[in-house]
This record gives C-alpha cells, structure tokens and sequence, in this order.
C-alpha cells in the first residue's frame, strides 16, 4: 500500500476541490441537512491557522493510506445533531459510511484508503495536533453556508482538511468511535480500549483475526432470469434484454456468489456506490402446499 508522500498532497487537495460537491452531499445525507460548500482555501500546515470553530468538540474522520492519513474535521457548530455521541445502530452506520463516502471523494486515483472510520472527540483541535502533522503538510478549509443563503452571507461553520498526519491511531485513540446505543441507553460511545477489554473472553486458541485477511469477492447483482439456450445463441450486438424488475427495487450484494445484503445504486463522485439497507435479508416464499 502507497504511504502519502509530501507529491501527493496536492493532487489530494486538488481532489477535495474538485469533489466539493460529493463531499457536501456525504455530509448532507449522514446529518439530514441541507447545506453547501464555498470555495475551499488551501494553506500550509500551522496550529496557530486552525480556525476558531475547531476548539470545541466535533467528529473526525480518518481515512489511512499506508503509513499517512487524511482527516476531515467537522466541528459541533456546523450544527451536528446530538446523537452523533450516542447513535442507534443506523446512524452510527451512517457516522461509519461518510468516511468510505469521502475516502473515494477526497483521495486521487492513485491512492487508495486502507481504512477509515469516524471518531467523536471532546476538542478537535486537541486531536489534531495529537495526530502529528508533518513539516509539509497542508490545510483546507471548506467553509459551509445553508443552501438557502443569499450572496454575502456568512458561512454557519466550516470544515477542515488536514493531510497527512503521521500518527491518526493517536487521535483515533483519544476519541471515541460511535456504536448503536443499546435500549437502557446505559452507553454513549465505546473508546477503542472500550471496544477490547469489554470483549467476552475467548479460548486460548481461538483467533479470528487470523481470518479478517482472508480475501471474499463481492458482487452487486442488477438483476437474473432464466431464458431458452435458443435466445442465448441469438444474443448479438444491439440485444435488449429485458427483466422483470422495477427500477426501483434494491439491489443484491453477493459474498462468494451467496447473498449478504441488499442496497440502493448511489453515485460517489464519478463512482459507483452501494448503498446498503438490508443486512441478512430473505425471500419469503408463499406456500403452494393446499389444506
């Protein structure tokens, strides 16, 4: 995996610019809002350039490459509503997808995210210097208006771009990672070493992590039917195949040709996305026993 390098700094600021759109719309469809980016400003790395809006708490994503990460800062004035410390299990999957929304968005085509998450933090500002930039990092700052401003008005918050840091687990350690509330409502958020040492004890020679390396194909499934091998051979050029199935219907994620899920078709930037609403779905079949 390509760590960053001091080169590839500008093609990523280069890509957040152009990608503002995407970005906003991420950020619109995690908080349900209705906001728009202005024009980003790019400047060198300093602690004393960090805006004002970023000494209060907020979220962080985290998107690693190699040894460097990208971290997108959005601060708790933007507004961020108040679950985002104690989410349901649908919004803290909605914390989760904006990191993989923005690391295809924010990141070149020859950089590819190794990981990402989204972490809460009490003071990003704090975090951010935690996560060590370098000598050459650099800054960009989004600022952020309500669709329905008019020209000349200022901006409701901002949002900014920090890359690379050098050690992100530090920042990602000191906050917090957002996890479905539980009914009693007895846990907001699980810290990393939360997420450990309240793990249930496991057999000595019990190692799952041994297969989270352990490649899988997945495959997103349009649509299938069965045809005549006769209309098979007569398929050419030009063929148009139909299925009966609505547009708007969900399509099937497979895992090793089983299905795992079922999303809804999104367009990331200029890719293509999944967006998944159901997990562990099955058909119910009618019976066609008579009684």
């Amino acid at each position: 995996m390509a760590s960053i390098t001091e080169s590839h700094v500008e093609g990523i600021l280069s890509a957040c610019t152009q990608n503002s759109g995407p970005i906003c719309e991420s950020l619109n469809q995690c908080f349900d809002m209705n906001l728009r980016l202005g024009a980003g400003d790019s400047i060198p790395w300093s602690e004393s350039e960090i805006p004002a809006e970023f000494d209060g708490p907020g979220i962080a994503a985290i998107l690693d490459v190699g040894g460097e990460s990208v971290v997108c800062l959005v601060p708790l004035s933007l507004p961020i509503p108040d679950w985002y410390t104690s989410p349901n299990e649908g919004q803290a999957n909605r914390l989760q997808t904006l990191a993989m929304e923005w690391s295809l968005s924010m990141l070149p085509p020859d950089l590819e995210a190794e990981s990402f998450r989204t972490v809460t933090c009490s003071n990003l500002r704090a975090a951010l210097i935690s996560g060590r930039p370098t000598e050459w990092s650099a800054m960009m700052v989004f600022p952020v208006f309500s669709s329905l401003a008019d020209s000349g008005d200022p901006p409701v918050s901002k949002i900014l771009i920090v890359v690379p840091l050098t050690a992100a687990a530090v920042l990602a350690a000191e906050g917090t990672i957002p996890t479905a509330t539980p009914p009693d409502g007895t846990v907001e958020a699980a810290g990393l070493e939360e997420v450990f040492d309240d793990a249930p004890e496991m057999p000595a020679d019990y190692r799952p992590r041994l297969l989270l390396p352990m490649p899988v194909t997945i495959s997103v499934r349009l649509a299938d039917k069965k045809i005549e091998m006769g209309q098979l051979l007569n398929i050419a050029p030009g063929t148009l195949i139909t299925f009966n199935k609505s547009c708007e219907d969900l399509l099937d994620m497979y895992v090793n040709n089983q299905r795992y899920c079922r999303g809804e078709a999104v367009k990331i930037g200029e890719k293509f996305g999944l967006k998944i609403n159901e997990v562990a779905t099955e058909d119910v079949r009618e019976s066609h026993v008579m009684y």
